[in-house]
């Protein structure tokens, strides 16, 4: 089951992009973020997540090639991003987080501070870590989780798909086991949205899913963040 939702918040464009299919036993979801500090953060987004549905119309991953299959995504994601900056002489840049599940496996791509999480039992058995400034001062314990989401350094992150960037793409596997779910989103969510409020979601009950993204909403009203997630159980 795949629920996917999304707000503009406060914020006067909606930047946030996604894409999600299910197609012969295969689920393909995507989440971007396109950068407010750059021109063009909405051309990033949306050129994003149009590589991902042109790859999955054009051929379909296997086990045997699914971390290839990302890799390309991502290379044809960031050829689309500067391609486009060129056309429409902006700056457009994209923190992405891009989900693959075959069978009883998951591959995992981001960049930036977008987010994929695995969620079994209220716990979050794995969670994408952020590209970003904040999350290497809380690795080197100088402030703590809960101190990330409302840093004023929150939004400085060091990888994204865009000119300049896209070396630092970080990529995983992971095993699915029963009652595993997961949940991939936008930082207007996780900077709003408690760990504890994320994992007590009911995967399946989109009135679950809808109070959790109001609530997130309120808390963004001064933030003016942009909120994006997908649900997939």
């Amino acid at each position: 089951m795949i629920i996917a939702k999304q707000t503009r918040g406060q914020k006067e464009e909606q930047e946030d992009a996604y894409f999600y299919a299910k197609k012969y036993g295969i689920t393909f979801a995507v989440v971007a973020d396109g950068l407010s500090n750059m021109l063009g953060g909405a051309i990033a987004s949306l050129a994003i997540c149009d590589e991902a549905r042109l790859l999955l119309e054009s051929e379909l991953p296997n086990l045997e090639n699914a971390e290839d299959y990302l890799k390309k995504f991502v290379e044809n994601a960031q050829n689309a991003v500067c391609k486009r900056a060129q056309f429409t002489k902006t700056n457009p840049h994209s923190t992405f987080a891009a989900l693959l599940i075959l069978e009883n496996k998951a591959f995992l791509a981001h960049a930036g501070d977008s987010r994929i999480y695995k969620i079994n039992s209220g716990k979050i058995i794995f969670k994408t870590e952020d590209h970003s400034l904040i999350q290497k001062m809380h690795n080197h314990g100088k402030i703590t989780e809960a101190q990330m989401s409302k840093h004023p350094l929150q939004h400085e992150i060091y990888s994204c798909i865009g000119q300049g960037y896209g070396e630092e793409i970080e990529y995983a596997k992971l095993e699915i086991n029963e009652n595993d779910w997961f949940l991939l989103c936008t930082d207007g969510l996780w900077t709003n949205t408690k760990s504890e409020e994320l994992c007590a979601i009911n995967p399946k009950d989109e009135l679950s899913i809808n109070l959790m993204l109001r609530k997130a909403k309120k808390n963004a009203k001064e933030a003016k963040a942009n909120i994006t997630l997908i649900v997939i159980s």
